[in-house]
């Protein structure tokens, strides 16, 4: 059994500037608009609120996601971690892996590959070196792109 997690680094103080920055020209915007177009009370009040509350939550919840990766009896499980709660993104036999690359993949093969609806992307440009790896399941090629250790990749390899 072999486990790792990949986790996004924590935000940094002038990300976190940046981003209330943004938030705050947004406000800004929002508010100079409804007053030009003469849209005032409530409505205009709330919109100009929560729109930038939605944008910050999005934006500070992305920052806590991490992705496991797990080998148990010849099965690859990778599994999105966001908080407490932990959702399964893919779960093959390693021998149904066909082949593990460094580095991109053309476009069209891309699009074929998301027209599927099975390309799972669980990186987080932790290292900046993405992999991606493709299996084939029921006769069909799929394809999913991650960031694992050295170690993983031996493990992943040996079994090709």
């Amino acid at each position: 059994m072999h486990t790792e997690q990949s986790r996004r680094k924590r935000a940094s103080l002038l990300e976190v500037v940046v981003t209330t920055g943004v938030l705050f020209i947004i406000i800004l915007l929002l508010n100079m608009l409804f007053y030009n177009m003469g849209i005032r009370g409530v409505f205009s009040d709330l919109l100009t609120i929560c729109l930038p509350i939605v944008l910050g939550f999005y934006v500070l919840r992305s920052y806590g996601l991490s992705y496991q990766y797990t080998i148990i009896c010849e099965e690859l499980i990778i599994k999105e971690c966001r908080g407490n709660k932990e959702r399964v993104l893919l779960n093959i036999n390693i021998n149904q892996i066909e082949e593990i690359h460094k580095g991109p993949i053309s476009r069209e093969e891309k699009k074929a590959f998301m027209q599927n609806k099975r390309f799972v992307d669980a990186k987080k440009h932790q290292n900046g070196v993405s992999y991606y790896c493709i299996y084939s399941e029921d006769g069909s090629k799929y394809c999913f792109q991650f960031e694992p250790s050295e170690k993983l990749l031996e493990k992943l390899k040996v079994n090709l």
